[in-house]
């Protein structure tokens, strides 16, 4: 089953800036936590990240701006988290793209994924979301070729 992705406001989201390698500045919105965040930060704080991992994953996509909700396939789901995802042309200041993903965790394994997203720029920029909790999660960015080619995650 699709879970309906919400029409976000800003203000129901918590916002953070940060700074690509290549010092493009993006926007990472997370759900407001209230006590679950702390909650999931000290839980956070003994889970193991380190690359030898099982769980940990790089997998080559080619999400293109499509303003289209897109469901991800069971066996992405199963490596990522990820449950589906939206890419649209936005218009913020600054920011021309906005990636939406719904964070889905397995229950066994209760893993939460700090991701990177990797543009197809010549170059490549990566853009870092650590998810905390299950849930929509944004990105906003500028890019010249904003379609995502790489998600990682560990």
């Amino acid at each position: 089953m699709s879970t309906q992705r919400p029409a976000f406001d800003d203000s129901s989201l918590e916002w953070k800036t940060a700074t690509t390698k290549s010092g493009a500045p993006y926007q990472v919105g997370k759900p407001k936590t209230g006590n679950a965040g702390a909650e999931a930060e000290a839980k956070a704080g003994v889970r193991p990240r380190n690359l030898s991992d099982s769980r940990v994953f790089d997998v080559a996509v080619d999400w293109p701006a499509s303003d289209t909700d897109t469901k991800c396939t069971a066996d992405f789901q199963s490596k990522t988290n990820i449950s589906e995802y939206e890419l649209e042309s936005a218009s913020f200041p600054l920011y021309d793209y906005k990636l939406m993903i719904n964070v889905i965790s397995d229950p066994y394994y209760d893993v939460h994924y700090t991701y990177y997203f990797t543009d197809s720029v010549e170059g490549s920029d990566s853009y870092e979301l650590d998810t905390e909790i299950d849930g929509w999660h944004v990105l906003r960015y500028y890019s010249d070729n904003a379609t995502i080619i790489r998600v990682e995650g560990w």
